[in-house]
Parts: structure tokens; C-alpha cells; sequence
């Protein structure tokens, strides 16, 4: 997975590995937003996938369209992103029944009460963890 993850990592587009539950591999590449894994079957896979930098040269944790994504797959196994500073890893625990702006709202509720005005997503990811809704880490690579 690592060697994987180290070869999409500066990629310019957003690049998909899919582990089935059996353990074939599955790879889709998609434009600088997204990626389209339909016809895959999702079930108990582990998907790792880049995000690349914007404009600007900054990338974030997991945003709007992987919190649909998981919200529309719960039956995965394990969300990876990759971007050039860090490894994020997230498994869900319960049903993401509410919605993005709630999520977000919440992010930024962790970085008042924190004191943490690190990436917004990021917040909004350790919000969810908080809450019980996910497993979620960040690691720096460097």
C-alpha cells in the first residue's frame, strides 16, 4: 500500500487503488477533483486514493465529495488519502446521517473550542471522530 500511496502522491490528477475483499486490484484515475469508481464492488474494500494540490499549492484531508462517497458506500472497508504532506486513514463506525455543512459547521466548532485553525477538513474529520462516527488519523510523511 505504501509504494502505491508514494506513487500517487504528486500526481496532478486524483488516481484510485481499490483492494476488493478479495484482494484484486483495482485502479481508476480520474481529473484534479475526483475519481469515478463505479462498477466496482465496494464491499469490505480498502481504497486509497490522492489529493492533489490546488492552485495554490495546498491540499486537504477528506472534503465534500468523499463524505458523500462513504455516505452512499458505507460498506467499505477503509478510506486512504494521500496528499505531499500527509497519510489520511478513515474507517467508519456508524452511518454519516447528517449532512456536509453539519460536518463542516463542526470542524470549525473543534477549532474554536481547540484552538486549532489547522485545514478546515481536518477539522471537520477529527469533529466526526469526536462524535463517534469514524476511526480517523493523520500522519505527516515528513
Amino acid at each position: 500500500m505504501r509504494k502505491l500511496e508514494n506513487e500517487i502522491r504528486w500526481l496532478k490528477h486524483e488516481r484510485a487503488y481499490i483492494f476488493d475483499r478479495n484482494g484484486n486490484l483495482f485502479k481508476a484515475d480520474g481529473n484534479v477533483e475526483n475519481v469515478n469508481l463505479e462498477h466496482i464492488d465496494l464491499t469490505g474494500a480498502v481504497i486509497t486514493h490522492n489529493h492533489p494540490n490546488d492552485e495554490m499549492g495546498l491540499s486537504d484531508s477528506f472534503g465534500k465529495d468523499d463524505f458523500e462517497f462513504l455516505q452512499y458506500h458505507p460498506e467499505i472497508k477503509e478510506l486512504r488519502a494521500v496528499n505531499t504532506k500527509y497519510n489520511y486513514r478513515l474507517r467508519m463506525l456508524r452511518p454519516l446521517n447528517l449532512s456536509y455543512h453539519e460536518a463542516n459547521n463542526g470542524g470549525y466548532e473543534y477549532a474554536v473550542i481547540n484552538g486549532n485553525y489547522d485545514e478546515p477538513q481536518h477539522n471537520a474529520m477529527r469533529w466526526l471522530k469526536e462524535k463517534g462516527y469514524i476511526m480517523y488519523t493523520r500522519k505527516r510523511i515528513r
